[in-house]
């Protein structure tokens, strides 16, 4: 199954096409010669497997029917997310793809084209992801065990575990100052503490497969 990864990696592949309203890509080609905005969305999550709507506004409601919708900020820094710009009235509305870091892959407009481009500063109203991609934890026993075997997932899980004993010790220490024992920690922060450390580690085999 595809990841949001997988659909921002097809999307780059247009940069430099030609933008043109209405256009309609073949699914099966995989560099059609052109793009409007919400086109390119639907072709690269097809291109993934993935079903999508056409039309930005229907992808905005499709994200909203699924329950994928999430505040823009968190869509600036989520990788293959969806950042819309719905006007009230027809003919105005926009979405483009989040690199995650600042910046889209996008089909901006005739002066434009297909291209990368920096999401601050602009209008954004809603944010969303795609329904139907693989989280990126979603990840067999062993390929969790290939990726903490490698040089650089050790590196991470022993970052990130480190940062975690810190803030534990950072707590306890606060407390003996304060001249009182710290609080026992109740079953309910061992289960979220649990599942913070499972995702934390599921997190390593994207970031070592990254360059």
């Amino acid at each position: 199954m595809a990841t949001l990864d997988d659909f921002v990696t097809i999307a780059l592949t247009q940069r430099g096409d030609p933008y043109e309203f209405g256009a309609e890509a073949t699914f099966g080609d995989r560099n059609p010669p052109e793009f409007d905005c919400s086109e390119l969305v639907q072709w690269a999550a097809v291109r993934c497997e993935v079903t999508f709507v056409d039309g930005a506004q229907n992808q905005r409601d499709a994200c909203l029917r699924a329950g994928t919708i999430i505040e823009v900020k968190q869509g600036v820094r989520t990788r293959g997310a969806l950042l819309f710009r719905i006007d009230p009235g027809p003919g105005n509305d926009h979405v483009a793809i989040s690199l995650g870091n600042g910046k889209t892959i996008e089909a901006r407009g005739e002066s434009f084209g297909v291209n990368e481009f920096r999401a601050a500063g602009r209008r954004w109203t809603h944010a969303g992801v795609i329904p139907g991609f693989q989280e990126e934890d979603d990840m067999t026993k062993d390929e969790l065990l290939a990726a903490l075997e490698s040089p650089r997932g050790q590196k991470i899980l022993t970052k990130a575990v480190t940062k975690a004993v810190n803030q534990e010790v950072t707590r306890v220490l606060r407390a003996a100052f304060a001249g009182h024992a710290p609080k026992p920690v109740d079953p309910e922060t061992i289960r979220a503490s649990q599942d913070w450390l499972f995702k934390t580690v599921a997190g390593i085999k994207t970031k070592v497969d990254r360059p």
